[in-house]
């Protein structure tokens, strides 16, 4: 009878087992509930609940995947000696008067107090209204202005953009110049926005502490062709909503928003049931000079031609553009590549295509800045970039366009890593982005250089 307690304790678990199959009854009229007995309950997987993600959490999810991943290294790269003095760096024109249409529009906002635009292409190195918003600041104490300029529908940096707060709901479906397929044109910022849902919405904040951009005294929303009658709706710091009918039509037009009294905060809703195209809205409080941001991250420059003559016309049209900077190369940059001729052709091309769309406007190329690779255990200006330097040196030439070398500006070869160990930072640990304080910078070199162009311009006028 050795095996005796086994057969006991393997009588057990079998009656076990089959209590777990057994159908127990529910909560009847004569007893309390028997709960069903599952003696694999520890074991078993448990089926994976419905995901519940609040709205906030999926855009700071969408955010967080947006940030560069960077580590500062285990070893500090050697510094070369006489890295980080950046040099005063001018604004080369191979052509006489290629700067003439912007100088001359500062000249009549002096006089006369009108307008002067300019629109800022670029890729990440401008993301979140990097560079712009200290070039549009230093202008408008200048020549006065206020506003922010141009502001995206939805845009996974705002909240790194300190000119404008903004939050945004997730029915927006977000068309870029980059995007193989396109279900709507893009608009001049190379983006459109098409509501995805009954209700799409987005809501701006005016950064109380800054005094050219406390408030919303104007906001101007750019709207494309719809075949459906449309609604935007408005309210400012809360207040009662207000409605601007969005009739069907081609063409971009536009609604105004002013309210009375100036606002801190706008939120917008849009009611579409057909397509509805949404490029922006354009802040501006006050006449002067303007800076629009327009960054397309991963961009080289090339895909803007294919933003359609026409539609850049009519951008214009409403916001008449004094000077388009074209500022690249980042993106194409490689450790791999020395020959830079396609790229020289295809931003000759990219300059002709954007002369012919504004043909009152100066054309300004800002050379790609220093960037570095790792070599051992030092970091090293990336091969072939000062070659690339001087393609686009070339083709601002070839093209009658103005030409500033913010590689030279930065101090020139192997300049990247003074910036990034300088204090503070000027740059981050990728070795090829600016920090804030390196953008500040970056905006003070083109400044200055465009100011002293300009009191050239104005003293051989005068003589």
């Amino acid at each position: 009878m050795r095996f005796r307690p086994a057969l006991i304790v393997l009588g057990a678990i079998l009656a076990l087992l089959a209590a777990t199959f057994l159908p127990f009854p529910s909560a009847g009229k004569t007893g309390l509930p028997i709960r069903p007995f599952d003696l694999l309950a520890g074991a078993r997987v448990p089926p994976p609940r419905p995901p519940y993600f609040r709205e906030p959490i999926i855009r700071a999810l969408r955010i967080a995947q947006s940030l560069p991943v960077t580590r500062r290294p285990l070893k500090i790269p050697n510094v070369p000696e006489a890295a980080g003095q950046a040099v005063i760096q001018p604004i080369e024109a191979a052509a006489e008067g290629a700067l003439d249409a912007f100088f001359l529009a500062l000249e009549e906002r002096i006089r006369d107090a009108r307008n002067v635009r300019i629109a800022y292409f670029g890729d990440s190195i401008v993301e979140g209204d990097l560079i712009t918003q200290d070039l549009r600041t230093s202008f408008q104490k200048a020549f006065g202005g206020g506003g922010a300029g141009f502001l995206p529908i939805a845009s996974e940096v705002a909240p790194f953009r300190i000119t404008v707060g903004q939050d945004f709901s997730l029915g927006w479906k977000t068309v870029s110049l980059l995007h193989r397929k396109r279900d709507a044109a893009v608009g001049i910022s190379g983006f459109v926005y098409l509501p995805a849902e009954p209700e799409a919405w987005t809501e701006y904040r005016a950064p109380a502490k800054r005094p050219l951009l406390k408030e919303f005294r104007k906001l101007r929303v750019l709207y494309g062709p719809t075949e459906e009658p449309a609604v935007l709706e408005w309210t400012a710091d809360g207040g009662e909503p207000q409605e601007i009918a969005l009739d069907p039509g081609t063409g971009l037009r536009e609604a105004v928003i002013e309210p009375d009294p100036p606002a801190a905060k706008i939120r917008l809703v849009f009611r579409a049931s057909g397509v509805l195209p949404v490029y922006g809205a354009i802040w501006d409080n006050a006449d002067g000079v303007q800076v629009d941001n327009f960054a397309v991250r991963g961009n080289s420059g090339l895909p803007l031609r294919e933003i359609p003559v026409n539609v850049l016309r009519d951008f214009d049209a409403r916001l008449r553009y004094s000077l388009i900077v074209l500022h690249f190369g980042t993106n194409v940059a490689s450790a791999e590549t020395t020959d830079y001729g396609w790229y020289g052709q295809g931003m000759i091309e990219t300059v002709r295509h954007f002369r012919e769309a504004f043909p009152d406007a100066s054309i300004l190329l800002v050379g790609v800045g220093d960037r570095s690779i790792k070599e051992g255990l030092d970091f090293v200006t990336l091969p072939g970039l000062p070659d690339l330097v001087e393609v686009q040196r070339h083709a601002a030439a070839k093209s009658d366009a103005a030409f500033f070398d913010l590689y030279g500006a930065m101090g020139g070869m192997n300049s990247m890593v003074a910036w990034v160990n300088h204090d503070p930072p000027l740059a981050a640990l990728d070795y090829t982005h600016l920090s804030g304080a390196g953008s500040r910078r970056v905006a003070g070199f083109l400044y200055n250089a465009l100011l002293a162009r300009f009191r050239a311009f104005e003293a051989g006028r005068a003589r």
